[in-house]
């Protein structure tokens, strides 16, 4: 990783400050050298006091699905400091480009390792499923940049918001979401097939991560799909009702 030094230090600074990133050479750099960059960015925010966690598991559902290639599905972190309770408010100047999607999020009860994780070994492992959003910066255009770059950026990611914790239950994609802004709905939706198996995805996860020499760990929450995906251009009051699971809301002040 040396020799990309200072592209790191660009990935890192436009995702610390909520800035443009751009300059991104795809001709030169894999997926696995994207993943490998944006780990390093992580050790960056740690070395500055941020503390890991959880992950997202990206382009598993609708339009984005498959996007890079039949199964593949690259991750990103979640930092503490970006992760709030359902009921929270959000400072939507913070926040370039904002984009907030409802997805399933799976809470971790136990550790969870190794290449060879199945489906059923993955679900084992999950303490609670959680309705939530993720809070999306866009940072890097894709259409301009590639899609490898927007892996190194971390999938666009910006913070998470948490619902209500419930048993972990079998047919997660047959969950029905209504999803509304300001108290007026702005869609209903069943994803079915068009969305991954949220443990699937799970076990995915666990032979991307170990490829680095990492793993899940207890109390780690993995948000796995997004059933929406609407721009935020003011401040506003969003909520997702998770049939069998509950709702989830939060505040762009």
């Amino acid at each position: 990783m040396a020799r990309h030094e200072a592209l790191i230090e660009k990935l890192y600074i436009a995702r610390l400050r909520g800035q443009h990133f751009s300059g991104f050479d795809s001709a030169i750099i894999d997926l696995e050298t994207a993943l490998e960059l944006q780990l390093e960015v992580l050790k960056r925010f740690e070395s500055d006091g941020e503390r890991l966690a959880g992950w997202k598991i990206g382009l598993t559902s609708g339009n984005a699905r498959d996007r890079m290639g039949e199964g593949i599905r690259p991750f990103g972190f979640v930092l503490q400091s970006r992760v709030f309770a359902s009921g929270s408010s959000v400072p939507l100047t913070d926040i370039l480009n904002c984009h907030v999607e409802p997805e399933i999020c799976l809470v971790l009860k136990k550790s969870l390792t190794g290449p060879d994780i199945t489906t059923e070994e993955a679900k084992a492992a999950v303490g609670a499923v959680v309705p939530a959003f993720e809070i999306n910066e866009i940072r890097v255009n894709p259409q301009e940049e590639g899609n490898i770059a927007l892996v190194a950026d971390g999938l666009a990611h910006w913070g998470i918001i948490l619902g209500p914790e419930t048993e972990p239950r079998d047919g997660l994609i047959g969950t029905t979401v209504e999803f509304s802004c300001n108290g007026k709905l702005l869609g209903t939706k069943t994803p079915g097939q068009t969305m991954d198996d949220p443990y699937l995805s799970l076990a995915r996860l666990c032979k991307q991560l170990d490829r680095f020499g990492r793993g899940l760990k207890p109390g780690q929450p993995v948000i796995t799909g997004s059933f929406f995906h609407q721009a935020v251009n003011s401040p506003a009051k969003y909520q997702a009702n998770f049939a069998k699971m509950g709702a989830v809301g939060f505040e762009f002040s």
